[in-house]
């Protein structure tokens, strides 16, 4: 059986990755698309709203500058706009949020929403399908089509790390299904997405498959916040699919799609905890560190359900993970990594391109750099500890998206998709919090038990 790995990974941080998304002009009109939908929300003397929307171009900005602008002072404004993101969030968890006017009539205008979430989606994905993805944003369709053959990435990957392992094997199971639809929908791309990597044989093939599961597991979180936010889900859909960061992670690296789809669809299923504690499980078989952030939902039961959620937590990634060691066993020795290092700690060393703490050794030194984090990350415990002090309806989403931003802040080269993942949980929190707040019972909002 020919392998679809060749060599190693190609790595040119000067390449221009995303495609028309990550362009400054088309992030822009995004922007102000985007702000015009989120006006209705823009209300109160704390401007908590307007600093929500913010928030979410942080990242964008650290995307750009990291790709475009591989000069010491814009690598240095990338990483820092993503570690004020994450404590701009962490700020807005802490603080919540105004009460928007709700009772606006778009907000209810399926005839009109629906439509324009079809054509925004088709738009996207023909502009995904001409897009770059990076060397390790189709590990994803790399993965599938080894599964597929009777392999896995685990087994037959390369490269001086084993980049390949830093992914768990759920990630690559997630993206089999769509290897055979990608053999049709790979006569769709265009543009640099046909760029041809160093690495891997049918990069036509790996790039179809990766885009084709991404536009899926993107159209899962549209029908999650439809089904979730039921006074207004269609119009929460489209401003997310107007959000700039979601059309550049999708463009970018397609790895980062189905791990918050699964966590998202779990925070859905909460009534059950069975179910719930599954998707959490499974989107933590991708990378591990969403079962951190999944634990603070035990507070959203009673005493007898918290136990069975907790149960089924700890048996579910028992056995998946005692899946994903079983396949690192299976990897050449001088490759075989630890799963727990890589993935949660990712390396103790950061590079120029992956972390604002770099510059700090340089400049400060790393035991002062080392208290920047400690004191930081102390700040961020303790907002978490009065939240969960404070208790109340929406202390397990706010205590959820603070861990992802305590992890962001203590890993030492954190990927700018984990700052994906804490928004599109922020995201879920803002609006849970304009539903539930002068609207329908409790009982009658999807994913809230």
């Amino acid at each position: 059986m020919k392998s679809i790995l060749i060599d190693k990974v190609e790595t040119d941080p000067l390449i221009h990755y995303g495609g028309i998304f990550n362009d400054i002009g088309t992030i822009l009109v995004l922007h102000l698309l985007s702000f015009l939908v989120f006006i209705p929300f823009v209300k109160g003397k704390r401007y908590c709203n307007f600093l929500f929307f913010i928030s979410s171009l942080m990242p964008v900005l650290n995307i750009y500058y990291r790709n475009h602008h591989q000069f010491v002072g814009g690598v240095f404004l990338g990483h820092l706009l993503l570690i004020l993101g994450t404590l701009l969030v962490v700020f807005l968890a802490y603080c919540g949020f105004e009460t928007a006017d709700t009772k606006w009539r778009i907000f209810r205008e399926k005839k009109i929403l629906l439509p324009l979430i079809l054509i925004f989606f088709l738009i996207r994905a023909v502009f995904v399908f001409g897009s770059r993805p990076t060397d390790s944003g189709i590990f994803s369709g790399v993965g599938g089509i080894l599964y597929l053959n009777g392999s896995s990435m685990f087994r037959d990957y390369w490269g001086v790390v084993s980049i390949g392992s830093r992914y768990g094997p759920m990630l690559y199971l997630a993206y089999l299904p769509f290897v055979p639809i990608a053999y049709i929908t790979k006569h769709l791309l265009w543009g640099d997405a046909l760029t041809h990597w160093n690495s891997v044989s049918d990069v036509p093939l790996a790039v179809a498959t990766s885009f084709t599961g991404a536009l899926f597991y993107e159209g899962l979180i549209l029908f999650i916040l439809i089904k979730s936010f039921r006074k207004f889900g269609y119009y929460v859909a489209l401003l997310y699919l107007l959000n700039p960061l979601n059309s550049l992670v999708l463009s970018v690296n397609a790895n980062e799609l189905p791990q918050t789809a699964l966590f998202i669809t779990g925070i859905y299923l909460l009534r059950s905890p069975l179910k719930s504690s599954l998707f959490f499980v499974l989107s933590s078989l991708m990378k591990i560190y969403p079962v951190l952030s999944a634990l603070p939902f035990v507070f959203a039961y009673d005493s007898n359900k918290r136990k069975r959620f907790f149960f089924f937590l700890v048996l579910f990634f028992a056995a998946g993970f005692g899946y994903w060691l079983f396949e690192a066993t299976l990897s050449p020795p001088e490759l075989r990594t630890n799963p727990v290092r890589d993935i949660l700690f990712y390396q103790s060393d950061p590079g120029r391109y992956h972390s604002l703490w770099y510059f700090s050794d340089i400049l400060l030194g790393k035991i002062l750099t080392l208290f920047v984090i400690t004191a930081t990350s102390m700040l961020i415990f303790m907002a978490g500890f009065m939240v969960y002090r404070k208790k109340g309806r929406f202390a397990p989403l706010r205590l959820s998206v603070i861990v992802v931003a305590l992890l962001i802040i203590t890993n030492r080269s954190p990927h700018p998709g984990y700052y994906y993942f804490m928004q599109t949980l922020l995201f879920y929190l803002f609006f849970t919090f304009q539903e539930e707040l002068g609207g329908p019972d409790p009982k009658d909002v999807g994913g809230i038990p």
